[in-house]
């Protein structure tokens, strides 16, 4: 499993709310949809850090925390929200600096991760 370490991009992050919309089957990868604007996968500011992965084919998708880069057990996983053009989103309120992070994917109730 690959660990990311955060970086500071000093890009303000933005909350977002939604419901979680009933997954969408896609009957070609042509069908699938295509993010119009920037995908940054991660935005960190000390105060907090918005997580966003494109997987339009995901039943869920978990952010998992650790604090070595070297695997281990995730000293906390936080469920994403299903969003807008196949993403997921989560906000995570407190500093991040020296952590790690990897995304957990469920697809056809698979646990890919």
């Amino acid at each position: 499993m690959k660990l990311n370490e955060l970086a500071i991009i000093g890009v303000a992050a933005t909350t977002v709310v939604s419901c979680t919309p009933a997954k969408t089957e896609y009957a070609s990868y042509e069908l699938y949809p295509v993010r119009s604007g920037s995908l940054t996968e991660m935005e960190y500011t000390p105060a907090a850090t918005q997580f966003t992965l494109w997987a339009p084919t995901a039943d869920e998708v978990r952010l998992m925390l650790f604090e070595a880069g070297d695997g281990g057990h995730a000293y906390e996983t936080i469920s994403m929200e299903s969003s807008e053009e196949g993403t997921w989103k989560t906000k995570v309120e407190k500093d991040l600096i020296g952590k790690f992070y990897t995304f957990n994917v469920k697809i056809n109730d698979k646990w890919l991760g």
